[in-house]
């Protein structure tokens, strides 16, 4: 799923839905001064996109062009490196976060951004530069000169150390201050609204953290669908009373992955081996690289 939202002409603002790429080929067409505003909402599964649930978001679809099948993550389908996929257009292995946790023995480093092994200092040692590959668009906004500036907002591998200067943009959050939705509004009150000249990437944890712990059962994701369709609403009600940021101003609304309900299985091995590891709600079996000195 990915919903744009853009300035056509002087009359109104529509909505459209389009893939990235091909939107930033064309943006230049619209304004001699666009600005991005970025939104990913984490675990949105593509067919949660309808009008029952989410009538506000339905809206910047249906007036609009939208994909029904949804956009196909990357494999795995873990939030860091889709993260660093939609920022940098490269495959996982290309851009090089290649899981939420993975031991780099070159190195001898361990990234573990979300602090999976609760180990004091791991997320800042995540965020050194030998993990990054790649131009993330937050950066390509700030190199291209014309005083662009930019701003990353709780995105994963937002704040990480970049190969070349600027290494991060100029403003930035780390997903460790995100703490609920309601505090995310007054953060976009305070760092987007009146800063007039700022590329602007968010990100939103939910559904993704309601489904790991809740999955889809007794229809209790409608309410949370509905706290993130009332969010897209104060957003666009916020903008709207705005005209400066109305004219110049494009949205793109995107998610890194879906969730499917699973039900208890038995796996059976005809192999013998040992391994001392968490086990994850996550649709993949597969083998990580550990620091065995700690």
């Amino acid at each position: 799923m990915i919903i744009t939202k853009c300035q056509i002409d002087g009359n109104g603002i529509y909505f459209i839905v389009i893939l990235c790429m091909i939107w930033l080929k064309t943006v230049n067409a619209l304004s001699d001064k666009p600005l991005l505003l970025l939104i990913s909402f984490d675990g949105f599964r593509y067919d949660l996109l309808n009008a029952s649930i989410v009538p506000n978001i339905w809206k910047f679809a249906t007036e609009g062009v939208y994909f029904k099948g949804g956009c196909r993550p990357q494999y795995l389908t873990y939030t860091a490196p889709n993260h660093a996929t939609i920022a940098t257009g490269l495959l996982i292995e290309s851009h090089g976060i290649v899981g939420n946790y993975f031991h780099d023995l070159s190195t001898n480093t361990t990234f573990d951004l979300f602090n999976l092994t609760q180990k004091k200092g791991a997320i800042n040692d995540s965020l050194m530069g030998h993990f990054y590959n790649g131009e993330p668009i937050w950066l390509t906004n700030e190199r291209a000169g014309y005083g662009r500036r930019s701003a990353t907002m709780y995105w994963p591998t937002g704040s990480g150390h970049w190969p070349s200067v600027p290494h991060k943009p100029t403003l930035y959050r780390s997903w460790m201050e995100y703490k609920n939705l309601s505090q995310w509004m007054n953060d976009f009150d305070e760092n987007y609204l009146h800063v007039k000249k700022i590329h602007t990437i968010l990100y939103v944890a939910e559904p993704d953290h309601f489904l790991h712990f809740n999955g889809f059962k007794n229809g209790k994701i409608n309410k949370m669908m509905q706290k993130l369709d009332l969010l897209v609403k104060y957003i666009n009600d916020k903008l709207e009373n705005n005209s400066e940021l109305s004219k110049r101003l494009n949205i793109i609304l995107t998610a890194d992955h879906g969730h499917a309900e699973v039900f208890e299985t038995i796996l059976s091995f005809h192999f013998t081996f040992s391994f001392s590891s968490r086990l994850f709600s996550v649709p993949f079996f597969y083998l990580k690289t550990f620091d065995l000195n700690n």
